[in-house]
């Protein structure tokens, strides 16, 4: 016969179990519906991006048609003109012409010649656009001393093309000014193709 002392263990074991089971029932439902929810929203984020890149609006067919209404009212226009692909490149392609500064990077190495009294400035150019081609990119050297002070600045032109998504090198060979701790290289400017 059961004394009533173990009975009282066999309910405790008989809850931590159904604990356990209610428990692990639970991670595995809410871990599979989490899981489905982040690829529902990796599709939907994926979808949203495509419709972006072609132009089409994600607003519900009432928002779209109130600023369809809107947008014909402001430009004076009777019909929507939605567009195209070589519309969008070319739109792309002056936004990326009008700031070179933003798609064109610089990276360098700084080498002193002992005995010349020499700076040598080796670098590359990087052009991270994806449709515009710059040349003649004007780099700007800028001598500073120890508590950054500019000393001196000079100009030098690379006279060549980046194209999209490409690189070029440089080397400049230069003398600094006396008091010079530090040499800077940025982009000043550069010429679209």
């Amino acid at each position: 016969m059961i004394r009533f002392k173990d009975m009282f263990k066999y309910i405790k074991i008989f809850r931590f179990v159904v604990y356990f089971i209610l428990f692990f029932i639970f991670n595995s439902c809410s871990n599979s519906s989490s899981e489905k929810e982040l690829e529902i929203r990796e599709r939907e984020l994926a979808l949203k991006e495509r419709e972006l890149e072609m132009g089409i609006s994600t607003k519900s067919p009432r928002a779209q048609e109130r600023s369809d209404n809107n947008r014909n009212l402001n430009n004076g226009n009777s019909s929507h003109r939605v567009r195209t692909e070589s519309d969008l490149r070319k739109e792309l392609e002056s936004k990326e012409k009008r700031n070179p500064k933003r798609y064109l990077s610089v990276d360098y190495d700084l080498n002193y010649k002992i005995f010349s009294g020499k700076d040598e400035i080796k670098g590359i150019i990087y052009n991270s656009a994806t449709i515009a081609t710059f040349k003649d990119v004007i780099l700007t050297v800028t001598y500073s001393s120890n508590t950054g002070t500019n000393l001196y600045s000079e100009n030098f032109v690379v006279y060549d093309f980046i194209y999209p998504g490409s690189s070029t090198d440089f080397n400049i060979k230069t003398y600094s000014p006396e008091g010079t701790k530090r040499i800077g290289v940025t982009i000043k400017s550069a010429t679209p193709e």
